[in-house]
């Protein structure tokens, strides 16, 4: 089996704790002058390959958008390893006590309590004489290194709806794949105009995918359309859209990931990458643990999700 590399993981570092979104894209090296991001307000059809100029498409990448969260994180966990698993390669931040970096994440699921059968589980609840009976879940998926376990959590800000919606307490590591960089966590709320809102989102999303995987399922493995949505350098969140190259499986970590030159920046670790026409094999369809991981310089690459075949 080939060797495991992890490359070069995309998280933006903010120095003395004020990060400068212009200034860092103004010294990018990687993508200077980031013509191929897309704010999500200009976003149109003109910016996607020919063959898929599709209304439905572009709107999904639109609903799609709307989950997508920009992570600020300060602490770093003196739990890191000093090297990323199995290899000699560093681990992101080890060593360090903080270090101010912006990353990506998305809602991958959001689940209701409607039926005033359990009284919300957040802290506030917890330690209220009358905990609310309406609240929900918010399931949140990131790379694992950008937050690795709960310390790094309790230390995070994370933004919805670019800089309309900001919170800074109550993210719950449920559970952290070193080996696969991967992080899923939970928000408990009983905030259920917020919980209502990304529901609503999310089935309008969910209802688009399922209309755009129908259209491209027998085609993804010839086009290789790959689209991300990610915060690069901790900015307002950006569309790019690019192809993918290779499907690389591996046994030992029962997981597939893809590699792509959809352009990516730092801040961009952590993002959702989207192929069209591609099922994931969740439970249901849309959404999995495909986020983007990191790159070599040349070509990016997704963390290692569980796959299933596409049909």
């Amino acid at each position: 089996m080939p060797k495991l590399l992890y490359g070069l993981q995309e998280t933006q570092d903010v120095e003395d704790f004020e990060n400068d979104p212009e200034a860092n894209e103004k010294s990018c090296q990687k993508n200077p002058g980031h013509a191929s991001f897309h704010l999500v307000n200009e976003f149109t059809m003109n910016h996607l390959p020919e063959k898929y100029k599709n209304e439905n498409f572009h709107e999904c990448i639109l609903q799609l958008a709307k989950l997508v969260i920009k992570l600020s994180v300060g602490k770093v966990s003196p739990e890191r390893p000093k090297e990323w698993p199995v290899t000699q390669q560093p681990y992101p931040y080890y060593g360090c006590q903080r270090k101010l970096r912006m990353g990506t994440a998305r809602v991958e699921q959001v689940i209701q309590h409607l039926d005033g059968k359990r009284v919300c589980e957040c802290q506030k609840c917890k330690t209220s004489a009358c905990p609310k009976k309406l609240w929900g879940e918010i399931e949140v998926y990131t790379a694992a290194h950008v937050i690795f376990d709960q310390t790094e959590a309790d230390d995070t800000t994370w933004t919805l709806f670019d800089d309309a919606i900001k919170l800074s307490a109550g993210l719950v590591i449920d559970t952290c794949d070193v080996r696969k960089d991967l992080c899923k966590m939970k928000f408990i709320t009983c905030d259920t105009g917020l919980v209502n809102q990304l529901a609503d989102i999310m089935a309008e999303y969910i209802r688009l995918w399922d209309i755009v995987y129908s259209t491209w399922k027998s085609t993804w493995d010839e086009d290789k359309v790959a689209v991300i949505v990610s915060h690069p350098h901790g900015g307002f969140k950006k569309i790019s859209v690019g192809q993918w190259r290779e499907l690389e499986e591996r046994d030992d970590l029962k997981g597939k990931r893809f590699s792509y030159t959809t352009s990516t920046c730092p801040g961009s670790s952590g993002a959702y990458v989207f192929i069209p026409g591609y099922n994931t094999g969740s439970w249901y369809t849309g959404f999995d643990q495909l986020i983007h991981s990191g790159t070599d310089g040349q070509i990016n690459f997704s963390a290692f999700g569980i796959f299933l075949d596409s049909k």
